[in-house]
């Protein structure tokens, strides 16, 4: 029994014929059939505007005449200057399902325009499309056929879903931009350090082995409502994470990283003050992270361990009731003077567990209830509030009066001593800030250091001298219901023996 141009997938041949697929294509789980090894054509476009499965535009050279068979899986397709594309006619219409080897757009004069509403682009090699060209396509697949592909953009973003199914690796090229979902359901994809925008990432559906390396790639996760995911929660899904980052942009919904027991994340950041964002997982066992910032509201579900966890003012934080969350550097959980940070459990009177193992004991402008905390002393200070039912937290009496960040810093008698940073550094510890504030330090009254002096959070006065020094806190810049500016400045002044009589008592001038 033979059959000729066919896809085979899950079909099992038995009895006595020799069952032979011509020129067709294994897509997998078959049994009892020969594939008779088989070259694909090298196909060209020509003749401009048309539609993908017309005849008249494909042929064998190019640049040459058409009327050549519509493309394969196994067949190359090329589009380049003898294509014909003009200003009015320089429109691919994919009208019927697009099959292909490998396709590449490449040196027309006229950049072309790809366009599928409602059928599947279906690619068994690689892909590269032409800088300035536009590609929308409701579903590109990269089908596997056991062979290692590569993705090249060249500044190209895909309007539309990119499904990567090949089994053994897809190695993108350079930056990849796509307006929809990218769905990893098999084998290695590779990222090669650029960088990757999507609305959603779907690595957890299909029962495949599949490897996601991010290098040190920024990934861009835009969706709105429930589509801005990244969804790894698969036993199928390994991560190697590299130095990547994962930023979630998207500026509506409730954006979650669903993550699986034992994987290795690096940088994640949900970057909208507006939005909440969670770290998710059912798993049993514990995720891992070097460093997560949450601008908005968050939640931390399942066990996580964190290098460095920072949480932002004016934010309410839950922590999973019975879950640890282990903060193994540095726990960043302030508020402001202007705005309380909030720390609860999951469900009110059952204790979430945090485990800070190093990094700051004192924080401020914070209202906390149900956390059990372990690890180093956690300490918060006047302007927080104990809501009850939390286990080794101290907290200073309540203070209504106003706030300094300089309180307890005494610099009305200053000697600058090069071997003790502690006599030349001002600090803006007390203002309680965290990775995302920013301060602006400036010297008053002072014409030889005008302007912005610096933006660290501490100032080394050595290069400017004794004087009046303004500090500038940002906290938010987020909208009037969060915005937060905090202003204040400090008198350094010197200490010199009186030249009248060495025997007074030190004068501050």
């Amino acid at each position: 029994m033979w059959l000729h141009q066919v896809f085979l997938q899950d079909i099992k041949a038995s009895g006595g014929a020799v069952f032979k697929a011509l020129e067709s294509l294994d897509s997998g789980n078959n049994a009892g059939w020969v594939f008779p090894a088989v070259t694909g054509k090298t196909l060209y476009w020509v003749g401009g505007n048309g539609n993908w499965n017309d005849r008249a535009h494909w042929s064998s050279t190019s640049g040459g005449t058409g009327g050549y068979c519509v493309p394969g899986p196994l067949d190359d397709v090329y589009f380049n200057a003898d294509s014909g594309f003009t200003s009015s006619g320089k429109t691919v219409t994919v009208n019927s399902s697009a099959y292909m080897h490998n396709i590449t757009f490449s040196g027309s004069g006229t950049a072309p325009f790809l366009n599928s509403t409602t059928n599947p682009i279906n690619i068994y090699g690689s892909s590269e499309w032409q800088t300035g060209m536009s590609v929308s396509a409701v579903y590109i697949y990269y089908r596997n056929n056991n062979a290692p592909k590569t993705v090249k953009s060249n500044g190209v973003p895909v309007n539309g879903s990119v499904f990567f199914e090949e089994e053994t690796s897809v190695s993108l090229m350079d930056d990849l931009s796509v307006s929809s979902t990218i769905t990893h359901s098999a084998g290695t994809l590779a990222t090669l350090n650029h960088k990757v925008s999507m609305k959603n990432y779907s690595g957890d559906t299909g029962s495949k082995a599949r490897v996601l390396k991010l290098g040190s790639s920024d990934v861009y996760i835009t969706g709105p409502l429930n589509e801005g995911d990244f969804e790894a929660a698969s036993s199928n899904m390994t991560l190697d994470a590299g130095t990547s980052h994962i930023h979630f942009t998207g500026v509506t919904g409730s954006p979650k990283l669903k993550a699986y027991s034992g994987q290795h994340y690096y940088n994640i950041s949900f970057e909208k003050p507006g939005l909440e964002g969670t770290l998710e997982g059912s798993q049993t066992g514990s995720v891992y992270y070097n460093n997560v910032i949450f601008k908005g509201n968050g939640k931390l579900n399942g066990g996580n361990e964190i290098k460095e966890l920072v949480l932002t003012g004016a934010k309410k934080y839950t922590l999973q009731a019975g879950k640890i969350q282990k903060i193994t550097d540095k726990l960043y959980a302030n508020g402001s003077s202007c705005y309380k940070l909030e720390m609860v459990s999951s469900v009110p009177g059952a204790k979430a567990l945090l485990n800070v193992m190093a990094g700051a004991t004192n924080f401020d402008f914070a209202n906390i209830k149900d956390i059990n905390s372990s690890g180093i002393p956690l300490h918060f200070g006047s302007k927080s509030s104990d809501l009850g039912n939390n286990d080794n937290i101290s907290f200073s009496a309540y203070d209504p009066g106003v706030f300094s960040g300089f309180a307890g810093q005494n610099w009305s008698c200053t000697q600058f001593n090069n071997a003790d940073p502690a006599s030349y550094t001002l600090s803006s510890a007390g203002f309680f800030g965290n990775p995302t504030v920013k301060y602006e330090w400036t010297k008053l009254n002072d014409p030889a250091h005008t302007g912005i002096i610096s933006t660290g959070e501490s100032l080394d006065m050595r290069s400017y001298g004794l004087g009046t020094y303004h500090l500038k806190v940002v906290y938010s810049t987020a909208g009037p219901d969060e915005s937060c500016t905090l202003e204040e400045s400090v008198i350094v002044g010197s200490c010199i023996p009186s030249m009248i009589n060495p025997g007074l008592p030190i004068r501050n001038y």
